[in-house]
Parts: structure tokens; sequence; C-alpha cells
């Protein structure tokens, strides 16, 4: 297991965490509107 294997898995759980995070803030906006 490399180090750049690891950059890359970090990376992907970065990008979907920040994309969940998003969608609840889209849902929340939705809701005050």
């Amino acid at each position: 297991m490399g180090l750049l294997h690891i950059m890359c898995h970090m990376k992907q759980v970065i990008l979907r965490s920040s994309t969940e995070v998003f969608f609840i803030l889209n849902q929340r906006k939705q809701v005050w509107i």
C-alpha cells in the first residue's frame, strides 16, 4: 500500500464527504425558502 494510493483514497473520501455536506446545505436552503 503506497503513499500515492493512500492520498488518492483520502481525496475520494474528502470529495464524497464535501459532496454530502453540499447536498445537505442545499436541502436546508430549499426548506428555508
